[in-house]
């Protein structure tokens, strides 16, 4: 028949988001045929806070530029924002960079992705409860 699912929030099989709560969740498939071979495969699940029509999320209006870029990003935060975690992704959700920031007066920060090889990244941002993702294109 068919594989096995596990990790945090599955249940027979099915990924239930409000058991595994928010955050990234790593789901394992494992399977065996008739003649004993088996493999398995690992992909992440990301769980975010899923905002309502009326719910006002402070840091979605964070700019990135230039985009695209060769390397350096600067983060234009809005106002009142003062604590910020930049995580950077890669498309298949593997975490490449973590970055805690205090966001200065002048509301604005740099971010390097020059160590990266050229091609699309996400760049989620964090403060408290709020999370907003931002597609960046680095070319080289």
């Amino acid at each position: 028949n068919g594989g096995t699912y596990s990790g945090n929030g599955v249940t027979g099989n099915i990924f239930d988001p409000q058991v595994a709560g928010l955050g990234t969740h790593t789901i394992t498939y494992s399977y065996t045929d008739g003649n004993g071979c088996s493999n398995q495969a690992t992909f992440n699940v990301v769980v975010d806070l899923c905002a309502g029509i009326n719910e006002m999320n402070p840091i979605r209006n964070i700019e990135v530029f230039p985009n695209p870029t060769k390397g350096m990003v600067t983060v234009n935060v809005p106002l009142g924002i003062k604590n910020l975690l930049a995580e950077v992704l890669d498309m298949q959700g593997r975490m490449i960079l973590s970055k805690n920031v205090l966001v200065e007066n002048n509301n604005q920060f740099t971010l390097s992705l020059q160590h990266l090889t050229e091609g699309l990244y996400h760049i989620q941002f964090s403060s408290g409860v709020y999370k907003h993702t931002v597609k960046v294109s680095l070319l080289k």
